[in-house]
């Protein structure tokens, strides 16, 4: 994320070029409320946008954290300055998929992509054993059942303003 602290690895922001020759500036961000010590996710995309300058025909924020509030107020915040913010974390999908005032297209969380029949991914046997005594087997992936889910998002290339977003969530038979 790009409010990690100085010296973790990896890179919370950057531009890629489509096929087409557009240009996505992408940020990933990290809440600070019951997830961990962290920056300031408001100042580290404030500072991320401004190293795109210019060059990026919409930016897409990737919002990875625990309480909705907080997802919902870098959008808010962002509103008219990035074409979307997708929240992320909680490996279900909201059904609150909309564009706010400015132009901004915000969905809570898109969801995730594996095990429909698992608990966040999970085996449901062993992730129900772990709640239930506090302890148990390893983390165990289910991998049935697959699901993806996410949300398509349309925008407009010279202004950067999103004008669609639709959340989905397929399944596929096994």
């Amino acid at each position: 994320p790009a409010n990690f602290p100085p010296g973790v690895p990896g890179r919370g922001s950057g531009l890629y070029r489509t096929k087409s020759g557009v240009i996505v500036g992408v940020i990933n961000l990290i809440g600070r409320v019951h997830m961990g010590a962290a920056d300031c996710p408001f100042d580290a995309c404030e500072r991320a946008v401004a190293s795109f300058a210019n060059q990026a025909h919409f930016i897409i924020v990737d919002m990875h954290a625990e309480v909705t509030s907080e997802k919902a107020a870098i959008a808010w915040n962002f509103d008219g300055v990035v074409g979307a913010v997708l929240g992320t974390h909680t490996h279900v999908q909201t059904s609150d998929a909309r564009l706010l005032p400015k132009g901004t297209a915000f969905i809570t969380d898109v969801g995730m992509c594996g095990a429909g029949s698992s608990i966040l991914g999970q085996d449901v046997g062993m992730s129900i054993t772990r709640l239930r005594n506090g302890f148990g087997p390893p983390a165990i992936l289910a991998d049935d059942d697959p699901v993806v889910s996410g949300a398509l998002l349309s925008f407009d290339p010279v202004t950067g303003v999103c004008n669609k977003i639709r959340s989905f969530c397929w399944r596929f038979p096994s």
